[in-house]
């Protein structure tokens, strides 16, 4: 019996983060930073949840 290797079991893969980058100045880039932490909040925040509200899904089968 082949014996599993410890760790974190693996995300189903609607879970799955994916990384994405956006072309920012260093002043937007700061600004983005100052107010809300990070580009991954401010994609949150303010693109998904807007989204979200819309009826729309961040889900790939459904948002396209």
């Amino acid at each position: 019996m082949e014996k599993l290797k410890p760790g974190r079991k693996p995300l189903p893969e609607d879970q799955k983060k994916v990384l994405v980058s956006a072309y920012v100045t260093k002043e937007q880039k700061s600004l983005i930073i100052n107010h809300y932490g990070n580009l991954s909040n401010a994609v949150v925040q303010e693109i998904l949840h807007k989204l979200q509200a819309n009826g729309h899904s961040n889900s790939i089968r459904n948002g396209q």
